[in-house]
């Protein structure tokens, strides 16, 4: 079964450091959740950022398979309770 997950998250008083302690690891899960591994449940993964420096705010998005999405969510707390 086709399952898709939409989530959009918006992060304001974020520091260029910030930006790169998070935006590195979810590129990282990102580009390792996209891998088809060939089996009818691969889904792919996408994850956009969007920092706006003078702003100090941050837009994540990320479409994809349920437990890719919930691992990215996972990621971002984890940066951000750190």
């Amino acid at each position: 079964r086709y399952v898709e997950a939409s989530s959009i998250v918006e992060i304001d008083a974020v520091s260029p450091e910030t930006f790169r302690r998070i935006s590195n690891p979810i590129s990282a899960a990102s580009g390792a959740a996209s891998r088809d591994d060939g089996t009818r449940n691969s889904q792919p993964l996408r994850v956009e950022t969007i920092y706006n420096e003078t702003r100090g705010h941050l837009k994540i998005i990320i479409v994809g398979g349920l437990r890719a999405s919930a691992g990215v969510l996972e990621l971002i707390h984890a940066v951000l309770e750190s």
